[in-house]
Order: structure tokens, then sequence, then C-alpha cells
């Protein structure tokens, strides 16, 4: 019946498109050299001032495809002036020329009667919302061939005249970073390369080609490399933002060194559409080190537990976003600040602990964003989808609570990153005893500065008495046995610190969470983390509940 239906539609559009004077129409006979319409193209790019892959002058691949608009001249391009026939049309170089024509099997177009307005872009995608709103989704969190993703951009052919072939002038809509690396010190062979607290995201307006970048969301994004004559080089394709940005380019040695470099920055680098970026580095040489190689700082947070880390063990800092507010982005020292850290597990799927600082500026009035999502930082293959809930009756209990984050949406979206996830009881556990307790602990903070809070899920010391909650699609994770909070505060120079620690259970309306008061010390004795490493550690054996 749908075929049928789909059969008459299909009809119908091409009665009305014949009939309509606007849309293209079959050329009279004596004119079958003008039956198809082809262009020729251009790619702009050809100097070293200008961003390049592949994609210069006329060089292309056979069977690359681009999409193509038609738009009434003399009238504002948009749904009323596009022509039906030419909207997002997949065109292709057959033999990688550059001239482009319909695709083979699908219905040609001639040339049009009257003038007309032509927008194209590459690569082609048949998304709807291209169609609908010309809006082009940009990702560039896979830059394994950035050549398939090197997004080009053509609006030159305005009011084209029809007495010559059109031909399509290309430019870059993205920035290109050029990294060329070498080391005397160390070996280059076997690295890992990867962007960090990198925005990979945006939207790209065919009409009025406009970047609009999401700055909520930040990956890391592994890069592909060439190493020759122990000169490593890189290429990476960078949203255009008109601004510096925060991402750092993190090289991890085979032998566990790790360089940062993020001086674009500091170079006052803006990120313009079409423009490459180059720099040299040299890695660990005397006199001036653009970066020197240093061990990945996993302790620098006063709240960051110690301890009980293994090969299937992540470490993962999440920075404020830098879409959040200005009064977060940067802590005392100018440097960026945390949103939590966490010590996440691979082979169960929940994270150990999550940890943060709670401070009165990360609390606001936003609402929960609801923004469930796998955390950019941790391999997909180690999450599961979380986005419906557990197979079981069992709720998504954060750690980090999205109450803590409510300073603004931005803040807020990665309290809902499955990693920060576990399996809770909701009726007696989550919704009632622990909710409360994370309302009692955000108030802790009223009087003071700030609050360091570590909250964690307790797994059986044999591992083989684990039980498994499941996805929707059936991912197993492990089920915490029982839940703590160790919080820690200083006043007049002393540090107070204090713990909770509840089971997975369902807890009475008679039961408060100060039945389950207990000492960070025990805490540690349990879970074989040490809480807060710079407190002395008389001041974790004992709770003065006058400071609570």
């Amino acid at each position: 019946m749908r075929s049928i239906k789909a059969g008459l539609l299909a009809t119908l559009a091409i009665f009305l498109y014949c009939c309509n004077s606007h849309n293209f129409i079959e050329n009279s006979p004596g004119k079958g050299d003008r039956d198809q319409l082809t262009f020729s193209s251009y790619v702009e790019g050809s100097t070293a001032e200008n961003a390049t892959t592949r994609k210069t002058g006329n060089r292309w691949e056979a069977n690359d495809a681009i999409g193509l608009f038609s738009f009434e001249t003399g009238k504002p391009n948009s749904q009323a002036t596009v022509d039906a026939n030419l909207n997002n049309r997949e065109f292709i170089t057959l033999n990688g020329l550059g001239q482009f024509s319909t695709k083979p099997g699908t219905p040609s177009v001639p040339y049009p009667t009257e003038r007309k307005d032509f927008i194209a872009y590459f690569p082609y995608k048949s998304d709807v919302l291209i169609s609908e709103d010309f809006t082009y989704p940009i990702d560039l969190a896979n830059q394994l061939d950035i050549d398939k993703i090197d997004l080009l951009y053509s609006n030159n052919l305005k009011d084209f005249n029809l007495l010559l072939q059109p031909e399509l002038r290309f430019k870059h809509v993205l920035s290109r970073l050029k990294l060329t690396i070498t080391s005397k010190k160390y070996d280059l062979t076997g690295a890992k390369v990867e962007l960090t607290n990198f925005n990979a995201k945006a939207d790209f307006n065919l009409i009025s080609g406009v970047v609009l970048v999401d700055q909520s969301v930040v990956e890391v994004v592994n890069l592909p490399y060439t190493l020759l004559n122990g000169e490593m080089t890189i290429n990476a394709l960078i949203l255009p933002t008109q601004k510096a940005q925060d991402f750092t380019v993190k090289i991890t040695l085979k032998d566990g060194q790790v360089a940062r470099w993020n001086n674009h920055k500091d170079a006052g680098w803006i990120w313009e559409q079409g423009r490459v970026y180059t720099k040299a580095i040299s890695i660990g040489e005397t006199g001036g080190v653009d970066p020197d190689p240093q061990p990945e700082q996993k302790y620098g947070f006063f709240e960051t537990p110690q301890g009980n880390e293994t090969a299937n063990t992540q470490f993962v800092v999440h920075n404020v976003p830098s879409g959040a507010s200005a009064n977060l982005l940067k802590d005392a020292n100018g440097n960026p600040q945390r949103n939590f850290t966490m010590l996440y597990d691979k082979e169960y799927k929940i994270a150990h602990w999550v940890a943060y600082p709670q401070h009165k500026n990360y609390v606001g009035s936003a609402k929960r964003t609801n923004a469930w999502a796998y955390d950019p930082l941790i391999d997909r293959g180690y999450q599961i989808n979380l986005k419906s809930s557990y197979k079981e009756n069992y709720s998504r209990g954060h750690q980090i609570a999205s109450g803590d984050r409510t300073a603004d949406a931005a803040v807020n979206r990665p309290t809902f990153y499955y990693s920060n996830m576990t399996p809770q009881i909701q009726n007696g556990l989550n919704g009632d005893i622990w909710a409360h307790l994370e309302q009692a602990v955000r108030g802790y903070v009223l009087g003071n500065d700030t609050l360091w809070v570590v909250t964690g899920a307790g797994l059986p010391k044999d591992k083989s008495q684990i039980k498994y909650a499941h996805s929707k699609d059936g991912e197993p994770t492990a089920i915490p046995t029982y839940y703590y909070k160790v919080v820690a505060k200083k006043v007049g120079g002393k540090f107070y610190t204090l713990g909770y620690r509840l089971e997975q259970r369902v807890h009475t309306k008679g039961e408060h969470y100060d039945d389950f008061r207990v000492t960070v010390k025990a805490l540690e004795e349990e879970t074989g983390f040490t809480f807060f490493p710079s407190i002395p550690a008389e001041d974790k054996e004992v709770i003065v509940n006058s400071q609570w």
C-alpha cells in the first residue's frame, strides 16, 4: 500500500514539477547538448596560507559526490525559492576530474531556461535537515581520513546567465592544523596522538555560510600521523571559531611519557575559515622545550582519591565546558576549572568513584537537562547505552548529582554521561534517603568557601559475587552493593571530614541518612582508596558533629 501511494505521489510531483515555469524544463529539440546539466569545479586553496587537503584545483577522486541546490534569482534563498528537483540533489564526478552531473541511474537534469542561483557543498549527505532548513551537521570526531570530512562550500553562481558551462568554485569551510614534531631525546615510533577538550560538532548554514559551534560538547579525538626519518607530521581539521580555543594536542609516547601542546592560544590563533596553521615542535631538547614530556597529572586535585588503579581502570577529568558561566571556567590560578573527575572501570562499566569540588557558583536555577549521552572521554565500547535506563528495575543513579551542577545547562549536561550512572534502587534509596543526603551535602557549602566531595559505588571484594544489570540492548554493568560519600572542608585552618555509607537496599521511611555516618578512615580501610591525601590522617579518624 505504501509503495502504491508513493508511486502516485511521485507521479503527481512530476506533473506539478513540469507545470511550474520556475522549475527546470526540457529544452527544445536540437539542443541535446544542454539536456544534462553539468558543472565544472575548482577548489580554492592552493597556496601555503590556505587550508588544503587533496581537494585543490580540480583534484578529486572518482565518484566524489556533492550536494546541489538551485534557487530563483533575485529573491532570498529559502524554502520558498528552492527548486524542488535541486534541493540537496546528489551530483558526482565519475572520473574524478571535477566534472559533476547527476548520479548514473537517476533522472538527469536539463539546463534551466531562466537565471538561477546555485549553492553546493562537499561531502554529500542525504540528511533530511539539509533539504528542510539548509543546515549541514559537522562532526570532526573521526579524523582518520580528513579528506572524507573536509567540508567545501560553493556559492559563487549567483544569477547564472546560462551561456557557459557553470563552474562551482569551492572554498574550505574548516580550519586546519599542521604540526611537525621531532625529538632528539625520545623515540616517536608507536606514539599515540589525540586532541583533548576538543569541540568537534557544529552546524553549517548553507545559505549564510555561518558555522555555529556546539560549545557544550567536548571530545577526545584520535589523530593519524606520518613518521618519516624521525619527523612526525600531524594534520587535523579544526572548527572555525574566529577566536582562541582550549583544546590540547596530547602525544603519548610508547614508554608512557606524555607531551602536551596548546601554545596556539598564546600565539593568538583565531581559527579562520580556510586557513592552515603550522607549527614545528621539538620534544625534550634542552634550552626552551616546546613542550617537555611530563608524567600524567592524576592526583593534582585536592579531592582526588589515590590507589586501586588497574589495567582496566581509566582516570577521567571533565573540565567545566567552555560554554559555561564565566565564573566557573577558570580556577584561582587561571587554569581550566574541573567539573568532576572519576575512576572508571572498563570491565565492570561503572565509575568506582566520582570526585568534585562543591561551591556556591556551581548551583543555580538551571533545570535538569536530561542530556543522556555517552561520555566522550571514554571509548563507547566500555560504556553501556543508558538512554532508556536498565532492563531490570533500577534507576540511573547519578554519582555526581544533577542538582550539584545547576549553574547553567552547560555544566549540568556532563552529569548525565552514562559513565556517571550506576544501577540504583529507586524507591527507598535513589529517590528517597540518597536524594535527601545529596541535598544535605549541598547545604554543607553554606558558610564555607568550598566543600570537597567524593561519591563512590562499592562492589563485593569477591568478584565472583558481583551481580549485573543490563541496558535495554543487553549490555552488562556491575550492581554496587553499597554507596558512600566522603566530604571535607577547611575551617579556621583545620580540616573536618565526614563519611556516609548506605547499603543498596530499600530503606524505610524511619531511617535517616545521619544514621549511616562513618569516618573517612573507615571507608579508606573498606575501599582501599586514600581519600583527601593532603589531609592529616588524624582528621579523617574522627567526626566533629558540631561542624556538620
